[in-house]
């Protein structure tokens, strides 16, 4: 699987980078929209994690470049890339606009280890999700995903 983690703090591509290691997956870093854009022309990647807040071209605005552009959003597979917003920054308004830019999922900075990789994964290889459902825990309200026996909590 090739992903491409676009984010403006070396720190967090490598954090973000080292959810993914193994053979199973390749790996490219941007540091911006701009970049990015390049970096997908080269790269085909499956997956696109991506930063909001950024300069030069922030978050929203790759992801609305990406998906309008027919040369850009397809996989190496052909199928549409899906972009994971990965942001200190998570608020109803940021995930509206997110989702409205064609965003598949939200992850909030600090992430657990592991659950980036576990949501890209279930986004590209969908079928090893077994079961999802919501439950109510102090009136917050958790999804539950079992991902091949193992157990992921969002909310």
């Amino acid at each position: 699987m090739r992903i491409l983690v676009v984010d403006d703090s070396i720190m967090m591509r490598r954090v973000i980078s080292q959810e993914f290691e193994g053979p199973d997956y390749e790996v490219f870093q941007a540091v911006d929209g701009r970049e990015a854009l390049e970096k997908i022309k080269l790269t085909k990647p499956d997956l696109i994690t991506l930063d909001v807040d950024m300069p030069v071209m922030d978050g929203f605005e790759t992801a609305k470049n990406i998906y309008d552009n027919p040369d850009l959003y397809k996989s190496s597979t052909g199928e549409k890339i899906p972009i994971i917003f990965i942001t200190a920054n998570d608020t109803i308004d940021g995930r509206s606009k997110g989702f409205a830019v064609g965003a598949a999922e939200f992850i909030t900075k600090p992430f657990l280890t592991g659950e980036v990789a576990s949501i890209a994964n279930a986004l590209i290889k969908p079928d090893i999700i077994t079961h999802i459902s919501w439950i109510k825990f102090k009136g917050i309200y958790f999804q539950v995903i079992v991902i091949d026996d193992g157990l992921l909590i969002t909310w």
